[in-house]
């Protein structure tokens, strides 16, 4: 009966239902969107579901760097890493142009781009290594002899090759150099209508030649002179006379008991020729062979000069250390072959001061002469021996050979 009963009231309710009964009333969002218990209504009202609340609008999730948005990468390595490439401080989805640079030597196509950008231009591209530099015109640094600079037109000045030849001064080899007389006579040459000119050899009145010699001139005073045109001319002879031999770099060798003849030439100076003048010879002699200096140490050399002589004198003479210049009787004075009865020459000793020094004969006016300096047929005695030989102004102007003529006199 009970269970009867309960059919009976469903049915009844399910009846009264159809008819019109109440429905429940759902929760209304459309006017807030909160209200929203699901995401169906939600959307219904055109809100958007979000961490199960209904929302107006939805929070875009963070924009990143990636390969759709290369414009939110900073740095290179964000860029190069989604496949972008980094060009003028962004990210760019178009690789750069790539022109010549340090880092892009490939891309150098000139010598001159490429040395700019501190490459080698090398077989005719760029690169980061220096070729292997030879001798060239454009690399003369790199030649290390004569031959070679010259072979590519370099001019090999002190041990190195330039591209700027040398000065040319004045020397034995470039006469046309020198400007001044003193230059000119410093190499060997011959000042002459104001050119230096090569010096040949003198030849003698009597056929010989004699080799030229240096000229130095002095004042009154000891202090030298420039410009002096003299020309001398002087040798050593052991032949009596045949032949003159240069006896300015090295001494002549002689043997005691030999024979020795000493000549001269003096061409004054073209200012001094027709004055008055006097002839002077000096002569230094030390005992000790070796020493070849020619100096003035008084005390280790003895200095003679010769006094009262004439051009064709003869002489006879032993040179003593410290002592006077003895003839073969042991007289202060030489007998003269010329002249049996009254001439004679006298080498006397000279204390190197030039207020002291005598002449050995003056001519009233100077012109190209030849001098007899020293004759002796019977060397007597050794040692070492300097002459020089010269003529001297009224004003005392002094010009003399530069370099003294030497000998040496052995056992």
């Amino acid at each position: 009966m009970k269970k009867h009963l309960t059919n009976t009231i469903q049915i009844l309710c399910m009846t009264l239902c159809i008819l019109g009964c109440p429905s429940v009333a759902r929760a209304d969002c459309s006017s807030t969107l909160t209200q929203c218990s699901n995401q169906t209504d939600c959307e219904s009202e055109k809100g958007f579901w979000e961490n199960g609340q209904c929302v107006a609008t939805i929070t875009p999730p963070p924009i990143t760097c990636t390969s759709s948005a290369l414009n939110q990468c900073t740095t290179p390595a964000d860029c190069e890493g989604v496949k972008g490439f980094w060009v003028n401080e962004s990210c760019s989805s178009t690789p750069p142009t790539v022109t010549c640079s340090s880092s892009a030597l490939n891309q150098c196509t000139t010598p001159a781009d490429c040395e700019g950008v501190k490459g080698f231009w090398v077989n005719e591209s760029c690169s980061s290594t220096p070729p292997t530099v030879t001798c060239s015109s454009s690399a003369l640094n790199q030649c290390t002899t004569p031959a070679d600079c010259e072979g590519v037109k370099g001019f090999w000045v002190n041990e190195s090759c330039s591209s700027t030849p040398p000065t040319v001064t004045c020397s034995s080899s470039a006469l046309n150099q020198c400007t001044t007389p003193a230059d000119c006579e410093g190499v060997k040459g011959f000042w002459e209508n104001g050119q230096c000119k090569v010096a040949g050899p003198i030849i003698t009145p009597t056929g010989t030649e004699l080799p030229i010699l240096k000229v130095f001139g002095i004042d009154n005073a000891g202090q030298s002179i420039s410009g002096i045109n003299s020309k001398f001319a002087g040798g050593i002879s052991s032949d009596s006379g045949k032949s003159f031999i240069d006896a300015i770099q090295t001494p002549v060798e002689l043997k005691k008991g030999g024979s020795i003849q000493i000549k001269g030439e003096i061409t004054p100076d073209s200012s001094h020729s027709g004055k008055s003048a006097e002839i002077i010879v000096v002569g230094l002699h030390t005992s000790d062979i070796n020493d070849t200096s020619c100096d003035l140490a008084i005390g280790k050399h003895t200095y003679y000069m010769m006094v009262d002589a004439t051009p064709t004198s003869e002489i006879y003479c032993e040179w003593k250390e410290g002592g006077e210049c003895k003839d073969d009787n042991n007289l202060p004075r030489v007998k003269s072959k010329n002249s049996a009865d009254s001439y004679y020459t006298e080498w006397t000793r000279w204390d190197t001061t030039l207020a002291n020094l005598k002449p050995s004969r003056t001519v009233p006016s100077i012109e190209k002469l030849e001098e007899t300096l020293y004759v002796d047929n019977n060397l007597n005695y050794t040692g070492f021996i300097c002459v020089n030989f010269g003529y001297r102004l009224d004003d005392k102007t002094l010009i003399f050979n530069a370099e003294p003529l030497k000998f040496r006199v052995s056992e």
